[in-house]
């Protein structure tokens, strides 16, 4: 086998979230040689065409029925047979899972089968899907973990949370934890200049309105700040299954300058809107990482998120970023009127905060990840 890293990617998400299509990029860079297999549910996401890093391969297959959802066991041998079709696992440095319960299983196989080290991340989805809702499969995720050369998580919170669910084996899998953030494109990082703001007091939401982003507490905590400032809130996104709530709720409070702007697409338009306010809260009842915060940081704009969620542990920086409750509305409200008294030099500690969420930088961080784990 070559000293050049060769990364077989497990990635059933790749085609519905571009960070992939950055991450790839980026480790490209590093002359690390990347392989993906993808399989997915739709001829939609079969047919996606990613910006290819240079030296990747890209596979994509629509195996996946609603059946397998339940049968987990099924799903992972059919990956696996496809998989091995296309690549020949036997040829790589390691395997890159991107997620722990479906394609960490899959990793694991081939590890069996091939005796192919793996790397494992764990998102959102398997701490409050997976560990909730298939306790059936403890005993298999368990196998995945100890087996795993190195775990990776976008943030501490979602890593302690974790490791407090898996009681006695935390001590073992805690020494091959990793924290690796998701990164920013690199737009977000020019020309931000500041735009003239009002003398009103801003504050912004970017986002869905499902139930968990808890809208309509911000709207409630904003309003109980109109008597205290000239303020207007400013809610760009929508869609979700709470989407008529929130449209009710603005309805509740006519006196508050509440502004509706539906989906921005253009990264343009939405680094301006971000440089017009003067704060932004995004107080979500769960959060794994939340790149909103950092494209709001990296235009000088503070931020509320919620306690040990989104970016909670990795800036520490009070001045800039407070933490909710986001079961109570005084606690948005308080950090909210801290934020917008604040008087240092905001703008530039925001901005100074973000520089680590650089794609090179998250790459660089994989890379060393990789050399260690390939290496045994």
């Amino acid at each position: 086998m070559s000293d050049k890293l060769k990364i077989l990617n497990i990635c059933s998400d790749f085609p519905n979230q571009p960070l992939y299509a950055q991450l790839a990029n980026a480790i490209d860079s590093l002359n690390i040689d990347q392989h993906f297999y993808v399989p997915v549910r739709t001829e939609a996401e079969a047919n996606y065409a990613p910006p290819h890093p240079l030296n990747s391969t890209y596979v994509a297959e629509n195996i996946l029925r609603p059946w397998h959802r339940i049968f987990f066991g099924s799903k992972v041998r059919l990956i696996s047979k496809m998989l091995s079709k296309s690549f020949d696992p036997s040829s790589f440095s390691l395997s890159h899972a991107h997620f722990l319960y479906s394609d960490g299983a899959v990793a694991l196989r081939l590890k069996q089968e091939y005796d192919l080290d793996y790397v494992v991340a764990v998102r959102n989805t398997d701490i409050n899907s997976f560990m909730k809702l298939r306790p059936d499969l403890k005993s298999h995720m368990l196998r995945i973990i100890q087996s795993a050369r190195r775990i990776i998580f976008l943030n501490p919170a979602y890593e302690e949370s974790f490791l407090k669910k898996i009681g006695k084996f935390r001590e073992n899998v805690e020494k091959k934890t990793s924290i690796v953030p998701n990164g920013l494109d690199e737009p977000w990082f020019v020309k931000r200049d500041m735009l003239t703001r009002s003398m009103r007091k801003r504050i912004l939401y970017v986002g869905d309105f499902t139930t968990n982003k808890n809208v309509p507490a911000l709207i409630q905590a904003v309003a109980g700040l109109s008597d205290q400032f000239e303020i207007a809130l400013t809610l760009v996104g929508g869609g979700g299954n709470s989407h008529k709530t929130v449209l009710q709720t603005i309805s509740d409070f006519p006196h508050v300058d509440i502004s509706f702007l539906g989906h921005i697409s253009r990264q343009e338009d939405l680094r301006d809107i971000y440089r017009q306010h003067d704060v932004f809260v995004m107080a979500s009842h769960r959060e794994t990482f939340g790149l909103t915060y950092i494209e709001a940081l990296s235009q000088g704009v503070p931020v509320v998120h919620s306690m040990g969620q989104g970016i909670a542990g990795l800036i520490d920086d009070e001045k800039i970023v407070k933490a909710v409750d986001p079961m109570n509305t005084g606690s948005i409200k308080n950090a909210i009127r801290e934020l917008l008294l604040e008087t240092t030099d905001v703008r530039n500690r925001c901005i100074r905060s973000v520089d680590k969420f650089r794609w090179i930088d998250i790459a660089r961080q994989y890379q060393e990840i990789y050399q260690e784990a390939a290496s045994g």
